[in-house]
């Protein structure tokens, strides 16, 4: 049975190489068929996740409870997914707290110390 993917926007191109986002606070690392992967397949996945995009596909519906938590990943894909959106919120909150840790410095009270006009 052929199952087709029906693209909500119009001027998605799920043939379009992914952007893997480049992580500076996460240690989490993907493997080079990692990469590979989601470059091939991270843009269907991306507009499946925010519905820009829709099949009619067991594949589908199962990414889709992937996604909402609902069943665990089966897939190299999905896996891959997973791994990539947890990196994501990973590198989100070690930012934030990397970036609250520099607010309440000693150093940064020293300096803003230092430049108030007495």
């Amino acid at each position: 049975m052929v199952h087709f993917i029906q693209l909500i926007d119009s001027n998605l191109n799920l043939k379009k190489r992914f952007d893997i986002k480049i992580f500076k606070y996460t240690k989490t690392r993907l493997t080079r068929e990692e990469r590979t992967l989601l470059r091939r397949q991270g843009t269907k996945l991306q507009a499946f996740k925010e519905r820009a995009a829709s099949s009619t596909s067991e594949e589908y519906k199962h990414f889709m409870d992937v996604c909402t938590h609902d069943a665990d990943p089966e897939t190299a894909e999905e896996r891959v997914w997973v791994k990539y959106q947890s990196m994501l919120e990973d590198e989100k909150r070690l930012r934030e707290a990397h970036r609250s840790e520099l607010i309440h410095s000693p150093a940064r009270d020293e300096y803003i110390k230092s430049r108030l006009v007495p």
